[in-house]
């Protein structure tokens, strides 16, 4: 539950999204990744528009056109120079981000929108799905389809690979999470987790919990081996749309509140509330000790959870540094 005794953090920086050539709106932002490793943020939207962000000091480092829709998931290959999209225009699109220039190239096409995907650690497969009862992975290198597995449902939101990637998790509108195991693609195991529609799930690092988030205003968290919940957080106010482990006892959430909520899975407290969004909030991230979170505001939000701020000087119009209270 919500506990009175939670801080009230403010983000250390504030990218605004610019609108796009010819529109007088900024974008409100869906989807995000960070770099592993690195400084880049890549952020999508409704406008079509990939943008990639310094995020350190602020910079918007490229404003790139390929998608010919909404982009509604991303996620960077684990050595960072390379960036997987997918979106409303049922396109999956490998970027490659080089000193040189940027390049892009269409893995796969599907029939329906596509509204989730996912990397292998190894940064060898890529598995997507969304409006339709099936999940593709495919091979990042040649583009090969590798398997077609059958979802629970025709509106499936979320993927994730374990850290060993071992195991993968979908979940979507029938609120039940099923896992599979990577080598066989065979089903492991099937969780009614939710009342409602699963937006979000995350394994934590050890790999041995999975983490899943609603519109039933809930976050679980799931023992990996046994399908057992161990922990739940009941956010009343919200619909949850994002969630991100950021150690394996510390979780975030967020939705339609605006605000991001810190949970301690170990103690099942309410830890943390960061406050500053006036959208709800639709993406997180984290990485190198940055929480990034993307709202329908249409800003993106850095948090440096222990209070240091992000970049030492305001240098670019397009974002904002904060002080942390």
């Amino acid at each position: 539950m919500l506990g009175a005794e939670a801080r009230v953090i403010s983000p250390t920086r504030i990218l605004r999204q610019p609108p796009a050539p010819g529109r007088d709106e900024p974008p409100v932002v869906t989807c995000l990744a960070m770099q592993p490793g690195g400084r880049l943020l890549a952020v999508g939207g409704d406008d079509h528009l990939l943008r990639v962000w310094d995020h350190v000091d602020g910079r918007l480092v490229h404003q790139l056109a390929g998608h010919e829709d909404w982009i509604r998931a991303m996620s960077f290959l684990p050595e960072g120079d390379r960036l997987v999209t997918a979106g409303n225009d049922r396109k999956v699109l490998v970027w490659t981000l080089a000193e040189g220039g940027v390049a892009h190239r269409q893995l796969a096409r599907h029939e329906q929108v596509i509204a989730g995907l996912a990397i292998s650690r190894d940064g060898r497969q890529v598995a997507a799905t969304g409006f339709e009862s099936q999940m593709c992975v495919y091979d990042v290198s040649s583009g090969e389809r590798e398997a077609t597995i059958k979802c629970p449902c025709r509106d499936m939101r979320t993927v994730v690979f374990s850290p060993d990637a071992t195991m993968m998790a979908a979940a979507g509108r029938n609120g039940k999470i099923r896992l599979w195991d990577v080598e066989g693609m065979e089903t492991q195991r099937d969780i009614l987790a939710h009342s409602q529609r699963i937006r979000a799930l995350d394994f934590s690092p050890d790999g041995k919990r999975l983490a899943s988030a609603g519109e039933d205003r809930r976050a679980c968290v799931w023992d990996v081996q046994s399908g057992e919940k161990v922990q739940e957080f009941a956010a009343p106010t919200a619909k949850i749309l994002a969630l991100c482990y950021f150690s394996d006892d510390q979780l975030a959430s967020a939705g339609s509140d605006n605000l991001i909520h810190i949970w301690d899975v170990a103690k099942g407290q309410h830890a943390d509330v960061l406050a500053g969004h006036t959208g709800s909030v639709a993406a997180l991230d984290y990485g190198q000790g940055t929480l990034a979170s993307g709202s329908f505001d249409t800003t993106v939000r850095i948090w440096r959870l222990g209070g240091e701020i992000v970049g030492a000087d305001r240098r670019f119009g397009e974002s904002e540094s904060t002080g942390t209270r």
